[in-house]
Order: C-alpha cells, then structure tokens, then sequence
C-alpha cells in the first residue's frame, strides 16, 4: 500500500530550552511507560493524562505529582502548555482517536498499530484530501518496485510509503525523487507534518 504526495522535506527545528509538553491517552502499561519517559527527559514533561480508570489517574497523581488528569480526551488536548499527544489506548480505539485529534490539527504519536483495518487507512487517505492534501494513493497488487518505478515516470516529486517494514516502526516513509534515501515519520505526526510541508512548497 503506497501513495505520494507533493512536499519539499522535513523541517529541522532548532533546540529550544521550552520543554515540549505532552498529553498521554490512555494510561495502561504502555501509557505509564509513556508518563515516565517523558517526564525524565530534559526537552519534554507531561502535562495532562487522561483514562477512564480512576485507578489508573490514582497512580498517576501518586508517581507524578502536578500533572493534570481527566477523563475526558479533549479537556487534556485542551490544557494550556500540550504541544503533542500519545495515544495508548486500546488498539481497536487507535484510529478514531488519532483521527479526532490529527484533524483538531494536534500532533500525535501513536502506539502501534495506528489502524486495524485496511478500510481505516483508506479512510486516513481521505481525510488527506479533506485537509487539502494532493495524495496519490496506489494500492495495486503489484511490487513495491513496479510502483516506485511509475512514481518516478509520471514525475511524483515525492512520496509516502506505507509497508510491513514501515509499520513494524510505526512510522510512514517520506522519500523525495532526487533523495537516494527516505525520512520515517512517526505515523500520528504525518497529517500535521504534511500541512506544514504542503504550506512550505506553496509559500
């Protein structure tokens, strides 16, 4: 499953001393992982956790005390100081989540799997074009060779690439036609990070 867009390229942000403030969603053994982590790095904290488990937040507000905990998936994407989302949830919830945020224009990461069904990743292609992404989405049965060799012939400048390698990392591959290699972007950031590379190539 293959589909390109137009794009220039991944953006290079500066280092910046503001920590980047994140939500976590869903807060089982991968979410707690997730708080942890995220609060022993310098460049991040956790600002908000939400879970529908009062036990759950419990935890949370005795290990990391002054982060902020609600039931509710809007109020921590709300909350003053979030940068970006982690979306730990159970896997069969994943996509409509990440959907809901990724068009509320939030950047996301996303614990595998992104979407369990092929029917939902059409449906991440459609809220491309929505967003007014230009996508050509190939899907045929044949090789990711033969696809990548029309890509070229009909002049696609760049690429996305969706395949059993890409999604074992959790991440797309974005791939320019004068590049010899790809750039893995983490799957719940690929919406946002195409509307900033869309508005580049326009500006």
């Amino acid at each position: 499953m293959n589909s390109a867009i137009l794009s220039l390229g991944v953006k290079q942000n500066p280092p910046s001393a503001k920590p980047l403030g994140i939500a976590v969603i869903g807060c089982g053994y991968w979410g707690m992982n997730y708080v942890r982590i995220f609060n022993e790095l310098v460049e991040s904290r956790v600002v908000a956790v939400c879970d529908q488990s009062a036990e759950r937040l419990n935890e949370v507000s005795r290990r990391f005390p002054g982060v902020y905990l609600t039931m509710q998936v809007d109020d921590a994407a709300s909350q003053r100081g979030v940068d970006a989302m982690v979306v730990c949830t159970e896997a069969t919830t994943h996509f409509n989540v990440t959907r809901r945020l990724l068009l509320a224009g939030r950047h996301v990461l996303v614990e595998k799997p992104l979407t369990t069904t092929t029917a939902e990743a059409d449906k991440l292609v459609a809220d491309l074009e929505a967003a007014g992404v230009e996508v050509l989405y190939d899907d045929r049965d044949d090789s990711a060779g033969v696809k990548f060799a029309d890509a070229d012939l009909i002049g696609i400048p760049f690429r996305l690439t969706v395949s059993a390698r890409t999604l074992k990392e959790s991440s797309i591959e974005l791939k320019g036609r004068t590049e010899e290699k790809g750039v893995m972007i983490p799957r719940g950031w690929i919406i946002a990070k195409v509307r900033d590379l869309i508005g580049d190539r326009r500006a």
